[in-house]
């Protein structure tokens, strides 16, 4: 037994001098197998070890005498024990979720908690692994549950070896190449207690009829059902390392959505697992939502929404596609090639250092500068690159005379900074166009029209600030700013000042 498992921590590299492994600890067999093991193992590879025990408060009497079994086998071994009691039956209710899923969410939360525990106390994290003790039989349960629920190529790869937990942490599995009667075995050879979880002959979970149910009816099919399944499982494997291998390299490609399309449906599916689960929008998601963003996105409509589980869904908004989860954040699936390329004919400026990953919040501020009596105001703001902020700038002497104030504060009242309404229209080079037009003509998603910031006098539009860090200037009232910059190194300020005498400022402030 001892020999198995360090070829198995050897060809997967499961354990570096020097780790510390956080074991989850339950008192079953499997476990304890595993807790002896790696003491046995501990002085030899030099690794430190920690438990840790979930009390699901599931099983009354029985759950409470396995947490003190562990408490004492720990102490016995001079190993420190880290103790969870959860409400297991509460969260799943609370949650809509089953028994066992809260249990594994209960389990997976509390060992990271732990490896953070003890990163904090100085240890390197790359040194913290979290050790399950899941053996062979898990492995061939689980790949038919899969198969039974409905399940990728991916998933019938079934348990890894060595994967990395919510926050980072290396979770290992070194009994994963050990049938369960091994396990036994070196139990009773070596006269180690372990508890007995009685449900475990029940029927009641899925897991628990395909082991004590369904296992047992397809051997009379083929006695050699677990080399099958396992065949099955590492063929399923070798895939789908390598279409991890290149999902991983087109992840780091700046592609678009025409790109995207010209990629084997193979590699697009998984783009979009991976896509998911960077959102935290993949629970419960099968292969129709899969196969249902891929249609959306191979369909051509300039605007498609796919509902998914739990509230989450996919919008596609022209070439801006979106993963939204449930509490509203949002990621992009591709670049939008429109919008980053620049647009056609008398578009959008772009503040080129802005970063178009951000959001806009809905503070807006607008300064009139009497730019004559504060050339160092103009200085600041016109010329300062500042990734905090995007600014458009309009000539405000030729929106005074235009709309005829005399003094500030005349034009001071009839501008608004507010959304966008029905009958809203701009001056572009060829006349007029109102705003609803616009924003369908350049192609600006339906999540950036909602956003966008309004500046005018009446339905007249002098600006539109865009919450993705573009901007659209009323034509009669833009400013040359390169003009303007350049005059000001070339001849004496105060008289470029006075040619650009008024400059209204729009300053809208970013949540980077």
């Amino acid at each position: 037994m001892i020999k198995n498992l360090k070829k198995t921590i050897e060809k997967y590299n499961l354990i570096e001098s020097g780790d510390t492994l956080i074991l989850g600890l339950s008192g079953g067999p499997d476990s304890v197998c595993l807790f002896h093991l790696l003491l046995e193992l501990q002085s030899d590879l030099n690794f430190n070890v920690v438990a840790c025990h979930i009390n699901h408060q599931l099983r009354g009497d029985d759950s409470e005498h396995d947490e003190n079994f562990v408490k004492n086998i720990c102490k016995q071994n001079d190993v420190r024990c880290f103790v969870l009691r959860q409400d297991i039956k509460g969260i799943a209710r609370e949650n809509n979720i089953s028994e066992e899923e809260a249990g594994r969410l209960a389990r997976y939360g509390f060992f990271d908690e732990i490896a953070i525990q003890i990163a904090s106390d100085g240890v390197d994290k790359r040194k913290i692994k979290i050790a399950t003790a899941h053996n062979l039989d898990d492995q061939v349960e689980t790949v038919l549950m899969r198969m039974l629920r409905g399940t990728s190529v991916d998933g019938l790869a079934g348990i890894d070896f060595k994967r990395l937990s919510a926050t980072g942490f290396h979770i290992i599995r070194p009994l994963l190449e050990i049938e369960k009667k091994d396990v036994l075995r070196y139990c009773e050879d070596n006269n180690f207690e372990y508890c007995i979880d009685k449900t475990n002959f029940e029927s009641v979970y899925t897991r628990n009829k395909i082991r004590n149910e369904l296992i047992p009816y397809l051997k009379e099919f083929n006695a050699n059902i677990y080399t099958a399944i396992l065949n099955l499982q590492k063929n399923a494997g070798v895939d789908k390392a390598y279409f991890e291998n290149i999902v991983e390299k087109n992840k780091k490609l700046n592609f678009s959505r025409e790109d995207f399309l010209c990629l084997d449906i193979a590699v697009r599916t998984r783009l979009i697992k991976d896509a998911l689960l960077s959102v935290d929008v993949s629970r419960d998601v099968g292969y129709e939502h899969i196969m249902a963003i891929d249609n959306v996105l191979s369909g051509g409509k300039p605007n498609a929404q796919v509902d998914l589980p739990h509230g989450n869904k996919l919008i596609v908004e022209y070439d801006d596609i979106f993963l939204v989860n449930v509490h509203g954040e949002r990621v992009r699936l591709f670049r939008n090639s429109d919008l980053e390329k620049g647009c056609a004919g008398d578009c959008l400026n772009e503040n080129p250092n802005f970063n178009k990953n951000a959001i806009l919040t809905e503070e807006v501020v607008y300064r009139v500068l009497n730019l004559v009596s504060d050339g160092a105001v103009l200085k600041d703001v016109v010329f300062k690159k500042n990734r905090d902020e995007v600014s458009v700038y309009l000539d405000y002497e030729k929106i005074s005379a235009i709309y005829d104030c005399i003094e500030t504060d005349d034009l001071d009242s009839k501008i608004e900074i507010r959304k966008r309404r029905n009958g809203d229209y701009i001056h572009i080079k060829n006349g007029k166009k109102k705003i609803a037009r616009l924003f369908i003509d350049e192609k600006i998603p339906k999540f950036y029209r909602d956003s966008a910031t309004i500046v005018a006098i009446g339905s007249e539009v002098l600006c539109v600030i865009l919450s993705n860090g573009y901007s659209r200037v009323d034509q009669r009232f833009t400013v040359d700013i390169g003009a303007l910059k350049k005059q000001l190194g070339s001849i004496n300020a105060d008289r470029a000042i006075g040619k650009y005498a008024r400059v209204l400022v729009i300053e809208k402030k970013l949540a980077i």
